[in-house]
């Protein structure tokens, strides 16, 4: 018996063009599958201006589950690593820090909830999105964390 496993469509990141700014970095880049351009993201450095324009709902919807299936540890160990760090720099107390971990246990326990669901449009992505504590969106988000954990060892 043969066993055949299919390739599972996955995000990559490309035609990544940065540069450093004052408040950090700035960058612009297409998430893609394969040679399909789903969604092209520009990035104003920190708390700047975030820009993403997709080709249809589809691709959007494809990349806003793409990272809820598969991004949870992803975001899990960035998050740890910021409380952790935050202690680190005296800026939160180990007690305290204690408490964010507890709250991101529930948070994603409830990711794994959602990551069920299957929204049929970008608002309904979006609510979700926002129920996971993503102020902005989570296609732009998820890209901004790759991006600066891809670069950031280049400007420190």
């Amino acid at each position: 018996m043969t066993q055949t496993k299919t390739k599972e469509k996955t995000i990559t990141v490309s035609k990544l063009q940065h540069r450093q700014g004052r408040q950090g970095i700035s960058y612009c880049c297409e998430l893609r599958v394969g040679r399909t351009c789903y969604a092209a993201v520009e990035q104003e450095a920190r708390g700047g201006d975030e820009r993403i324009n997709w080709n249809n709902t589809e691709h959007y919807l494809f990349i806003h589950h793409w990272i809820l299936n598969t991004q949870k540890n992803f975001y899990r160990e960035y998050e740890m690593e910021c409380i952790n760090y935050m202690v680190e720099l005296g800026h939160t107390s180990l007690k305290d820090s204690w408490k964010e971990k507890a709250e991101l246990v529930k948070k994603y326990n409830l990711w794994e909830k959602l990551a069920k669901k299957q929204p049929k449009t970008w608002s309904e992505a979006r609510k979700i999105q926002q129920q996971l504590g993503f102020f902005d969106d989570m296609v732009g988000t998820w890209t901004t964390v790759f991006v600066e954990n891809k670069l950031a060892h280049r400007y420190n």
